[in-house]
Protein backbone atom coordinates (compact mmCIF):
# COMPACT_ATOMS: atom_id res chain seq x y z
CA UNK A 1 0.00 0.00 0.00
CA UNK A 2 2.81 2.34 0.91
CA UNK A 3 4.47 1.70 -2.49
CA UNK A 4 1.20 2.44 -4.31
CA UNK A 5 0.74 5.71 -2.38
CA UNK A 6 4.31 6.73 -3.17
CA UNK A 7 3.79 5.93 -6.86
CA UNK A 8 0.58 7.98 -7.03
CA UNK A 9 2.29 10.91 -5.31
CA UNK A 10 5.19 10.68 -7.76
CA UNK A 11 2.83 10.70 -10.79
CA UNK A 12 0.86 13.68 -9.43
CA UNK A 13 4.02 15.63 -8.63
CA UNK A 14 5.49 14.82 -12.06
CA UNK A 15 2.32 15.96 -13.80
CA UNK A 16 2.30 19.19 -11.82
CA UNK A 17 5.92 19.96 -12.62
CA UNK A 18 5.42 19.14 -16.30
CA UNK A 19 2.45 21.51 -16.55
CA UNK A 20 4.40 24.31 -14.84
CA UNK A 21 7.23 24.06 -17.33
CA UNK A 22 5.19 23.65 -20.49
CA UNK A 23 5.49 26.07 -23.39
CA UNK A 24 3.63 26.80 -26.58
CA UNK A 25 4.88 27.89 -29.98
CA UNK A 26 3.44 31.03 -31.58
CA UNK A 27 4.25 32.96 -34.73
CA UNK A 28 4.13 36.69 -35.36
CA UNK A 29 4.89 39.10 -38.18
CA UNK A 30 6.68 42.38 -37.56
CA UNK A 31 6.82 45.05 -40.28
CA UNK A 32 9.02 48.13 -39.99
CA UNK A 33 9.87 51.07 -42.24
CA UNK A 34 13.21 52.86 -42.29
CA UNK A 35 14.28 56.10 -43.89
CA UNK A 36 17.63 57.84 -44.07
CA UNK A 37 17.68 61.54 -44.93
CA UNK A 38 20.87 62.74 -46.52
CA UNK A 39 21.95 66.22 -45.49
CA UNK A 40 25.16 66.01 -47.55
CA UNK A 41 23.42 65.48 -50.90
CA UNK A 42 24.75 62.00 -51.62
CA UNK A 43 25.11 58.53 -50.23
CA UNK A 44 28.65 57.22 -50.38
CA UNK A 45 29.84 53.89 -51.70
CA UNK A 46 29.95 51.33 -48.90
CA UNK A 47 27.77 50.72 -45.85
CA UNK A 48 24.81 53.02 -45.24
CA UNK A 49 22.88 52.56 -42.03
CA UNK A 50 19.09 52.57 -41.73
CA UNK A 51 17.39 52.47 -38.33
CA UNK A 52 13.86 51.70 -37.19
CA UNK A 53 12.88 52.16 -33.57
CA UNK A 54 10.24 49.73 -32.32
CA UNK A 55 8.17 50.35 -29.19
CA UNK A 56 7.54 46.84 -27.89
CA UNK A 57 3.83 46.02 -27.89
CA UNK A 58 3.46 42.44 -26.73
CA UNK A 59 -0.34 42.70 -26.51
CA UNK A 60 -0.70 43.20 -30.27
CA UNK A 61 2.26 41.04 -31.32
CA UNK A 62 0.27 37.80 -31.27
CA UNK A 63 -3.31 38.26 -32.36
CA UNK A 64 -5.79 36.92 -29.83
CA UNK A 65 -3.20 36.16 -27.16
CA UNK A 66 -2.04 38.56 -24.49
CA UNK A 67 1.48 37.87 -23.30
CA UNK A 68 3.83 39.62 -20.90
CA UNK A 69 7.61 39.86 -20.90
CA UNK A 70 7.73 37.17 -18.22
CA UNK A 71 5.88 34.78 -20.57
CA UNK A 72 8.59 34.92 -23.25
CA UNK A 73 11.06 32.04 -23.24
CA UNK A 74 12.62 32.63 -26.68
CA UNK A 75 12.05 34.58 -29.89
CA UNK A 76 13.81 33.57 -33.09
CA UNK A 77 13.54 34.91 -36.62
CA UNK A 78 12.33 32.42 -39.20
CA UNK A 79 12.52 34.83 -42.15
CA UNK A 80 13.67 38.38 -42.84
CA UNK A 81 12.99 40.30 -46.03
CA UNK A 82 13.88 43.82 -47.09
CA UNK A 83 12.14 45.87 -49.76
CA UNK A 84 13.62 48.95 -51.47
CA UNK A 85 10.65 49.63 -53.78
CA UNK A 86 9.90 53.08 -52.34
CA UNK A 87 13.07 54.49 -53.92
CA UNK A 88 13.02 55.98 -57.41
CA UNK A 89 15.53 54.36 -59.79
CA UNK A 90 17.03 52.22 -57.05
CA UNK A 91 16.76 48.46 -56.76
CA UNK A 92 18.73 45.58 -55.27
CA UNK A 93 21.37 45.72 -58.03
CA UNK A 94 22.60 48.94 -56.36
CA UNK A 95 23.76 47.03 -53.26
CA UNK A 96 26.53 44.54 -52.51
CA UNK A 97 25.16 43.22 -49.22
CA UNK A 98 22.65 43.68 -46.41
CA UNK A 99 22.86 42.96 -42.67
CA UNK A 100 20.20 43.25 -39.96
CA UNK A 101 21.04 43.78 -36.31
CA UNK A 102 19.15 44.63 -33.16
CA UNK A 103 20.24 46.92 -30.35
CA UNK A 104 18.83 48.06 -27.04
CA UNK A 105 19.33 51.07 -24.78
CA UNK A 106 20.03 48.53 -22.04
CA UNK A 107 23.81 48.21 -21.92
CA UNK A 108 23.51 44.67 -20.52
CA UNK A 109 22.05 43.48 -23.84
CA UNK A 110 24.65 43.16 -26.59
CA UNK A 111 23.89 44.19 -30.15
CA UNK A 112 22.82 41.06 -32.02
CA UNK A 113 23.22 40.34 -35.72
CA UNK A 114 20.43 38.03 -36.89
CA UNK A 115 20.18 38.23 -40.70
CA UNK A 116 22.61 38.84 -43.57
CA UNK A 117 22.92 38.46 -47.32
CA UNK A 118 26.32 38.77 -48.94
CA UNK A 119 26.44 39.11 -51.85
CA UNK A 120 23.07 40.32 -53.12
CA UNK A 121 22.86 38.69 -56.53
CA UNK A 122 19.28 39.33 -57.60
CA UNK A 123 17.40 42.11 -59.29
CA UNK A 124 14.14 43.60 -58.15
CA UNK A 125 12.95 45.33 -55.03
CA UNK A 126 12.64 42.58 -52.41
CA UNK A 127 15.07 39.99 -51.12
CA UNK A 128 15.11 37.42 -48.31
CA UNK A 129 18.13 37.50 -46.03
CA UNK A 130 19.80 34.46 -44.48
CA UNK A 131 18.68 34.32 -40.85
CA UNK A 132 20.60 33.00 -37.87
CA UNK A 133 18.99 29.95 -36.32
CA UNK A 134 20.84 30.64 -33.08
CA UNK A 135 20.04 34.32 -32.46
CA UNK A 136 17.51 34.61 -29.64
CA UNK A 137 15.87 38.05 -29.52
CA UNK A 138 13.81 37.45 -26.35
CA UNK A 139 15.84 39.89 -24.23
CA UNK A 140 15.07 42.71 -26.66
CA UNK A 141 11.32 42.04 -26.57
CA UNK A 142 11.41 42.26 -22.76
CA UNK A 143 12.52 45.89 -23.06
CA UNK A 144 10.27 48.89 -23.78
CA UNK A 145 12.10 49.99 -26.93
CA UNK A 146 14.58 48.44 -29.34
CA UNK A 147 16.26 49.63 -32.52
CA UNK A 148 16.58 47.60 -35.70
CA UNK A 149 19.72 48.47 -37.67
CA UNK A 150 19.93 47.67 -41.38
CA UNK A 151 23.28 48.14 -43.11
CA UNK A 152 23.03 48.28 -46.91
CA UNK A 153 26.35 48.36 -48.76
CA UNK A 154 26.03 50.62 -51.83
CA UNK A 155 28.08 49.62 -54.88
CA UNK A 156 28.68 53.25 -55.85
CA UNK A 157 27.79 56.68 -54.57
CA UNK A 158 24.32 57.96 -55.37
CA UNK A 159 22.68 61.36 -55.23
CA UNK A 160 19.43 60.94 -53.35
CA UNK A 161 17.80 63.17 -50.78
CA UNK A 162 16.69 60.12 -48.86
CA UNK A 163 16.49 56.34 -49.08
CA UNK A 164 13.79 54.12 -47.64
CA UNK A 165 13.60 50.43 -46.89
CA UNK A 166 10.89 48.20 -45.47
CA UNK A 167 11.72 45.25 -43.23
CA UNK A 168 9.45 42.26 -42.69
CA UNK A 169 10.24 39.66 -40.03
CA UNK A 170 8.52 36.36 -39.32
CA UNK A 171 9.07 35.43 -35.69
CA UNK A 172 8.82 32.12 -33.82
CA UNK A 173 8.00 32.66 -30.17
CA UNK A 174 8.26 30.11 -27.41
CA UNK A 175 5.81 31.20 -24.70
CA UNK A 176 5.52 29.83 -21.17
CA UNK A 177 2.05 28.54 -20.36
Amino acid sequence: MRILSGLILLVVAGSFLASCGSTSQETATLELSTKVDNDMGMFFEGPNTFQAQYNVDLVSLIEGKEITAADIKSIKVSSATINVSKNDSLDLTSFNSAALQLMSNNEDIEMTSFAVLNPIEQEGDEVALNVSTEADLAAFFKEDVMTFVLDLDLKEENYFESMMCDIKLELNLEIKN
